[in-house]
């Protein structure tokens, strides 16, 4: 064998070895690639701090469902870290009369900190978008509040792409109309659907 040839077949070896760790590198990574794409990569987000959900998730929760009108309910606190879409279905229902009985206030409250849950550390989020008719002139109506008079059923969504936010709550403030019998009472529900 020539000196020539006894230097060119590590070189062969090297170049040859190279191109399986590389292949086999890609391999790997289609490998993680398509686990994460089947599975959904985990992200610490959910209905609560012990959940985690994954990514391209659709939830439907019940923050809400069926609260007397007794002190403003509020509901428990909601992750939304992470979300792409949130839309809120607000509804009001009476047991025992007629409608015209009362109205219920709907709010969602915000807070930015996800261990924190108290109320102090929740802010009213102004900028629900609501379900109206706008003209193509016209930009989103946005609100704070929806207001429900006897059964009613109202939607609102967020705006996700231009916020972020931790975490939320629905807030529901119902007053009976006057004279109205104690077997009128008047039932709150709040329902968060979000796509994660």
């Amino acid at each position: 064998m020539s000196p020539v040839m006894c230097k060119s077949i590590p070189q062969n070896l090297m170049i040859k070895n190279s191109h399986i760790v590389i292949v086999g590198l890609l391999l790997l990574a289609m490998g993680f690639y398509s686990l994460f794409k089947e599975k959904g990569f985990q992200l610490p987000i959910g209905g609560n701090t012990n959940e985690t959900v994954q990514s391209d998730v659709h939830k439907e929760v019940d923050l809400l469902s069926n609260i007397t009108q007794s002190a403003s309910p509020t509901s428990t606190a909601f992750r939304l870290a992470g979300a792409k879409r949130a839309t809120f279905f607000f509804s009001q229902g009476l047991n025992g009369a007629a409608a015209g009985r009362g109205t219920t206030t709907f709010q969602i409250w915000i807070g930015s900190d996800v261990t924190v849950t108290n109320d102090d550390a929740f802010i009213v989020y102004n900028k629900l978008i609501s379900n109206v008719t706008n003209t193509n002139a016209q930009t989103l109506t946005r609100v704070a509040s929806v207001a429900l008079d006897s059964t009613a059923t109202s939607t609102v969504s967020m705006d996700l792409e231009s916020d972020s936010y931790p975490i939320l709550k629905c807030v529901a403030s119902s007053t009976a109309a006057v004279n109205v019998s104690p077997a009128t009472t008047l039932r709150s529900n709040c329902r968060i659907i979000v796509d994660y």
